[in-house]
């Protein structure tokens, strides 16, 4: 960060969140730890001072005392989705002042062809599915004309056209991440969000076949949509509309299904699996054993898993989310993989939106999502 002098003792430690081998443009996140300042200061270089060594630098125009705290370099939010409800530039631009204020130097967007250039469309069509080499160039120049942050892509696959281009978005655009939503319905939801077409198992495999030969990583939301089809509708009739219910409706064991299913291909293929907001007890459950039979996984989860539960907030319609957020014990369970590095990252899934539009008509009709990136180290 520019333009602090910091003084640090030598019994302070230095949290520098070093990526690991398995995840070179992944920041590790480090639970409960403060920043140094909330301020924003442009400057000079930082000059680091320490009772053994001392490492000069022109003077800063500020110097903060950071003794007894942790500082720490710009983290990376792994998981963002802007152009979900709004024109990508618009949400690149809201999104990454979000990020600059809360610490986070580094986005990446999970995002859909149809949203990466103009014009936008509240709800898009199968056609609307097109190659990511005709809609990089927009989407390059809306982040270089709007973001405050370094960005990212990862790429959703949707398409056999887009599944045989994956070697290319390695190799032409730089784009080294791409995701997929196995098991997906096809729903008026996902039209509204840029996914108009449902990925099938074929689609998907051939994708992974670029992937592994680009060296390049697989990420799934690990959702079964063809559960949720049949579940929902039962919960609806039911009468139930509270959070319990919206985590029934989409339950954990199609979850666990999704992440068993593209981990057997990866594990196969040999390419790396990067699971997204992990939720549940039965989730890790599937990551150990499919890393136990040889898969190379990366798992996340988010802010939200770590802090809501379904049976302590009942009908709440800020804390729901998609995957839904699961019981206390789930959370409990998230709490110690984080501790025992079982999951070694934290992104935001940072999907904002208006409160009204939260709230709906009704609780099955409520948006689901809320931003994240600002608030994530908090």
């Amino acid at each position: 960060m520019k333009g602090i002098t910091a003084k640090i003792s030598t019994d302070t430690p230095m949290a520098t969140t070093p990526p690991t081998a398995r995840t070179p443009w992944l920041v590790n996140f480090a639970s409960k730890m403060k920043s140094a300042s909330a301020s924003r200061i442009r400057s000079t270089p930082a000059k680091f001072t320490g009772k053994k060594a001392v490492l000069s630098l022109p003077a800063a125009a500020r110097s903060i005392e950071a003794r007894g705290r942790y500082v720490l370099p710009g983290l990376i939010d792994p998981h963002t989705h802007p152009g979900n409800w709004r024109p990508f530039e618009d949400d690149v631009r809201a999104t990454s002042r979000s990020a600059a204020a809360g610490g986070i130097t580094t986005i990446f967007a999970t995002v859909k062809s149809p949203r990466l250039a103009p014009p936008f469309r509240p709800v898009t069509e199968p056609a609307d599915v097109v190659s990511y080499l005709r809609v990089f160039d927009e989407a390059r120049g809306a982040i270089e004309r709007s973001s405050l942050v370094d960005v990212g892509l990862s790429l959703g696959i949707a398409t056999d056209e887009q599944a045989l281009e994956v070697p290319r978005y390695v190799s032409e655009l730089g784009v080294r991440s791409f995701k997929f939503h196995p098991s997906a319905a096809p729903s008026a939801w996902r039209a509204r969000v840029g996914q108009p077409i449902a990925t099938d198992d074929g689609t998907i495999f051939l994708a992974l076949e670029g992937i592994a030969r680009s060296g390049a990583l697989a990420m799934v939301h690990a959702e079964n949509g063809q559960l949720a089809r049949v579940c929902r509708p039962r919960l609806q009739a039911s009468g139930r509309a509270d959070l319990i219910a919206w985590s029934d409706s989409s339950p954990d064991i199609g979850e666990a299904s999704e992440i068993h299913r593209l981990a057997f291909f990866c594990r196969h293929l040999g390419c790396r699996l990067y699971v997204a907001h992990v939720t549940s007890e039965r989730a890790l459950e599937a990551i150990r054993r499919e890393r136990a039979r040889g898969a190379e996984i990366v798992a996340e989860t988010c802010p939200q898993y770590l802090v809501h539960a379904a049976d302590e907030e009942g009908d709440d319609l800020r804390a729901k989310y998609n995957p839904p957020v699961r019981l206390a014990r789930d959370r409990a369970a998230l709490w110690d993989a984080l501790a025992r590095g079982e999951i070694e990252c934290v992104g935001s899934d940072h999907v904002p939106n208006h409160l009204d539009a939260k709230r709906g008509d009704g609780f099955w009709s409520a948006i689901g999502g809320s931003g994240g990136t600002e608030t994530m180290l908090a």
